[in-house]
């Protein structure tokens, strides 16, 4: 009887359907002053790169900074 019963609950999960799963995307839209609606993906990629350069810089100004004075230190 167990057995049966495992049986049945096995077949039953088998059988059951899955929940679909969503994929969740945030998308930016754009709505102008006479409502037309424009996707606003550019501006991720916008922000994407205006990030990498900033940390780009300052990374480049942190070593600049810091250089120098190591040189000097050596020298003197």
């Amino acid at each position: 009887m167990e057995d049966l019963s495992r049986e049945l609950e096995m077949e039953i999960a088998r059988i059951k359907p899955r929940p679909h799963k969503t994929r969740k995307e945030n998308n930016i839209l754009i709505i102008n002053d006479f409502g037309e609606i424009r996707s606003g993906a550019f501006l991720k990629v916008l922000v994407y790169f205006l990030g990498v350069i900033s940390l780009a810089g300052g990374v480049l100004l942190l070593f600049i900074g810091f250089i120098p004075k190591r040189i000097i230190k050596l020298f003197n």
